[in-house]
């Protein structure tokens, strides 16, 4: 005689291992599976079918903080238009020295600038020399002061290469007139080549240049 028992009668199983059967009904045959063949059937969920979640899945989820959310569109996210906030400029790749420092010396291509020609307040006390251009006392400072001449002496001369737009502002000291050369081939004015500018006695001249290339100053 065969006892029927009810499954709230069973004992229950003290552990899972796979290996655990029960029967299944298949094509009108009875079969057996095991747990193991049960989750092999299943298999892991994919976007599109159901399954069990892998353990890559479950890592990737783990790594995601309580409460993070998308709060909006791909798209949005990588649009600068819609960033918020600062990002410190160490972090950001691709950018030029001196967006970083912000050092003038960090900037390329930035005009040479002699500290010389453009602290205005530094200025140099001179004697003018000689009565040539080949002769004169070359001009040192952006403020220049001739303290000295007489008639063997009356020459100064403005510097070479300098970038466009530096000026001079010239003070004649004495009660000497003075010649004021252009450099070797340069001109004042557009008076023509080598030819000097005449500063009367206890006079100033400004003067700024107007022609890198060629080292021409203009009166101002």
């Amino acid at each position: 005689m065969t006892t029927t028992m009810k499954v709230s009668q069973l004992s229950t199983v003290p552990e899972v291992d796979g290996s655990e059967e029960w029967p299944i009904l298949k094509a009108g045959l009875n079969w057996k599976m095991s747990l193991a063949q049960a989750f092999n059937w299943i298999g892991t969920a994919t976007a599109t079918l159901k399954g069990f979640m892998s353990p890559a899945d479950k890592s990737k989820l783990d790594g995601i903080a309580a409460g993070a959310t998308a709060n909006a569109l791909d798209a949005d996210l990588r649009d600068r238009d819609t960033h918020t906030g600062t990002q410190s400029v160490e972090t950001i790749d691709g950018l030029a020295d001196v967006a970083i420092s912000g050092l003038y010396s960090d900037l390329e291509g930035a005009p040479v600038i002699d500290e010389n020609w453009v602290h205005t307040p530094t200025v140099a006390f001179q004697n003018a020399t000689g009565t040539t251009q080949g002769t004169a006392s070359p001009i040192t400072k952006s403020m220049f002061h001739v303290s000295g001449a007489d008639g063997s002496n009356t020459g100064i001369i403005l510097p070479a290469d300098m970038a466009l737009g530096a000026s001079f502002t010239i003070f004649n000291g004495t009660a000497t007139g003075l010649s004021v050369y252009p450099p070797a081939g340069g001109q004042i004015n557009y008076a023509g080549a080598n030819v000097p500018y005449a500063l009367g006695a206890y006079s100033p001249l400004r003067l700024i240049l107007i022609d890198a290339a060629n080292d021409v100053y203009q009166q101002v």
